[in-house]
């Protein structure tokens, strides 16, 4: 099937007033990680605690945000294990200048992404 008639299709299908039958091509499940949830107060504190990942050369494999009402919002951001302790030092530094609260730790998880993929992605245990 040619790249714009699939295009085409999809768009169709998008409209359509039933939905199609999804037909799993693949699963994909990620090496372990580790996932950090926590709730920021404002952007400003989220791009700062990216920022302090990217400069500790921590990879990020896996980041949501969940935005709430003022500018506030969850973050879950999911690094490699190897570098679960950094990245616990710089959340609790912000935690503790008030930047950021209610942090949870989820060690040696791995995210499931089924293809095609519709909504969001889980992150089981």
């Amino acid at each position: 099937m040619a790249a714009e008639t699939k295009l085409l299709q999809i768009i169709r299908d998008i409209g359509a007033p039933e939905i199609p039958k999804i037909k799993l091509t693949g699963i994909l499940k990620s090496p372990e990680q580790d996932l950090f949830s926590f709730h920021f107060k404002n952007n400003s504190v989220l791009l700062n605690i990216l920022e302090y990942l990217g400069n500790s050369s921590i990879n990020i494999r896996f980041m949501s945000k969940i935005p709430c009402s003022n500018n506030h919002g969850w973050a879950r951001i999911c690094t490699d294990p190897a570098y679960s302790e950094n990245v616990k030092k710089i959340l609790f530094k912000e935690a503790t200048s008030n930047g950021i609260s209610d942090i949870v730790y989820q060690p040696n998880v791995r995210i499931l992404s089924l293809y095609p993929f519709r909504g969001d992605p889980e992150v089981p245990k």
